[in-house]
């Protein structure tokens, strides 16, 4: 196995810990990263250095930097498929998003609100979590290599992988994924797979909304559907 830098590695964890838990003392990374304190705030002064990361007295935060770095991030998918995630989030006036593997997780990179109903679902852009849940998620496991199925289900208890295998054969006969009640309470979505000329997923996008007001599954993987196929042939030229 290749040696790691374990200065890089706990430079990159600190950064995740910021992104994922929002703004905190040294001392508060200290103890949730269990680093030592002198360890964290010389790790703080350098990325503040770079620009990655934002003192506000005591309090540290991610800086510009992170922004400048994301807007490069999956250019060609993220810019190939933000004229589909407005229109699909406009055909429903819900939330559209777009999602891509990142390992075993998936990871928010975009997202359009159409805003023409009552309080609508956002989320953070860089919001991740495994793979094998919710509806974004299993749209690209279902469709994933084979030893990217296998890692993301490793890490499941054995009645939690049961219950994805089955659901992932679900999705790959049905063409989507939908997911109720269970990133969100209150929440449902369903997405559909952007897929490479391999059949391999490179992404997912669908619909976010209120439980209480999903639209009409079939109207929304027709139009959802229609749209990943442009973003394909847009991806494939």
């Amino acid at each position: 196995m290749a040696q790691i830098s374990r200065t890089v590695d706990n430079g990159l964890s600190l950064l995740k810990h910021l992104g994922e838990h929002g703004p905190a003392t040294a001392l508060q990374i200290s103890r949730d990263m269990q680093l030592n304190r002198t360890i964290v705030h010389r790790l703080l002064v350098t990325l503040e250095g770079q620009g990655f990361v934002r003192r506000h007295g005591s309090t540290y935060s991610l800086g510009f930097s992170i922004l400048q770095l994301a807007d490069r991030i999956e250019d060609d998918i993220r810019s190939s498929a933000r004229p589909g995630l407005e229109r699909l989030a406009k055909a429903f006036d819900e939330t559209a998003v777009l999602t891509v593997p990142d390992g075993t997780d998936s990871v928010v990179v975009d997202q359009f609100v159409a805003g023409g109903k009552g309080a609508q679902i956002r989320y953070r852009l860089g919001f991740r979590n495994l793979l094998a849940f919710g509806g974004h998620g299993r749209a690209i496991l279902a469709f994933s290599p084979p030893e990217v199925v296998t890692s993301t289900l490793e890490r499941l208890s054995e009645q939690e992988a049961d219950w994805v295998r089955r659901s992932l054969e679900e999705v790959r006969t049905a063409g989507y994924a939908f997911s109720s009640d269970e990133l969100r309470s209150g929440t449902s979505g369903l997405a559909v797979p952007i897929r490479n000329r391999q059949g391999v997923a490179v992404a997912s996008l669908g619909i976010v909304s209120p439980v209480s007001r999903f639209p009409d599954v079939s109207k929304v993987l027709e139009v959802a559907t229609d749209v990943a196929r442009e973003i394909e042939q847009g991806l494939a030229r």
